[in-house]
């Protein structure tokens, strides 16, 4: 499946989120009695070559980078699943992303040749400014 990240949900949850690049999808993970569990694999598009990149849990909800469709996609966390909840452009190539306490989200968009700022917002992403950076991949927040 190609694993590329993992993240953790809501604290204190035994949930984990796999992006897998290979096969478009974002996977469900559970662990319980020291063992890891698969719950459902959701496939996140039709385009062979998306290669989704990060996957970050934010304030209940899973973000999750597609490369191909030049994206982020939006899911709501629902116990043991996903609901998709919307998606955004962004330019090309979303290989990293970070999402700041202050609700603001950092794409390297590494074919793009940019770095973009947003801000989640209740209802909408806005934003906020790019800085033109050769083939950026990585965001690390200090």
């Amino acid at each position: 499946a190609g694993p590329r990240t993992v993240t953790r949900g809501r604290p204190g949850s035994k949930l984990l989120y796999l992006s897998c690049e290979l096969d478009n999808t974002v996977r469900v993970l559970s662990y319980k009695d020291d063992a890891l569990h698969q719950i459902i694999a959701y496939q996140v598009s039709a385009n062979p070559t998306n290669y989704p990149s990060e996957v970050h849990y934010f304030r209940g909800q899973v973000y999750l980078g597609l490369r191909g469709d030049d994206k982020i996609m939006i899911f709501d966390e629902k116990e043991d699943k996903l609901d998709v909840n919307c998606s955004f452009k962004v330019k090309e190539y979303p290989r990293h992303f970070a999402i700041t306490n202050e609700s603001n989200l950092f794409v390297a968009c590494q074919k793009g040749n940019v770095v973009q700022k947003f801000l989640i917002a209740p209802q909408r992403i806005v934003l906020l400014g790019e800085a033109e950076i050769l083939t950026p991949s990585v965001i690390t927040l200090l």
